[in-house]
């Protein structure tokens, strides 16, 4: 880390498994190499995104090491977000899976259909901007799937996306399933 001329900082999990938890430890040495932070995730590898993330633990790393430390696991909302923070006692906190298709979480907002049909047609639009209709359309067949997460029909949505391939098809499906599920359309 001393051999490049920007900040370094270190995603890390607590351990491989509950027998093997050092991220305290590992946090120290590589504190001594230059880290200059860390983000923690309060889980180990094992775990996966199974269980409940262990904040308890990441405030283990916060006392172990002098450079800042992002908490990272189970923060869903604003809510958990603060309640994680005076847990851990960290500089910050990170929002992962709960944003995807919810750009609205960072907010506090829990947005109506409507709402959440237009963020997916700007998101897609972005893809296409981004990287042209063909790949825009085959990455939008999995962030779609985050969008429509908890809807009515959205399994049923979720298998009609994978064949997809427009993004005149793109937002008729979305035009649809805000029509389909009391959204305006």
């Amino acid at each position: 880390m001393n051999a490049v001329s920007v900040p370094v900082t270190v995603k890390m999990r607590l351990g491989w498994d509950g027998g093997s938890v050092n991220a305290p430890e590992l946090a120290k040495r590589l504190e001594q190499e230059g880290a200059a932070g860390f983000c923690v995730h309060g889980r180990t590898g094992r775990q996966g995104y199974s269980g409940r993330a262990d904040w308890q633990a990441v405030g283990a790393v916060v006392r172990a090491v002098s450079v800042p430390v992002t908490a990272n696991g189970d923060i869903f909302s604003m809510r958990d977000l603060e309640r994680c923070l005076s847990v851990v006692g960290a500089a910050m906190g990170m929002i992962g899976r709960a944003a995807m298709g919810n750009p609205f979480v960072f907010a506090g907002e829990e947005p109506d259909i409507p709402r959440r049909m237009e963020a997916a047609k700007r998101h897609f639009a972005l893809l296409v901007l981004d990287k042209g209709e063909k790949t825009a359309c085959l990455e939008m067949r999995r962030h779609l799937a985050w969008h429509i997460r908890g809807l009515p029909y959205a399994a049923h949505y979720r298998r009609e996306v994978s064949s997809l391939s427009t993004a005149e098809d793109f937002e008729k499906l979305l035009r649809r399933i805000a029509r389909e599920t009391g959204g305006s359309g």
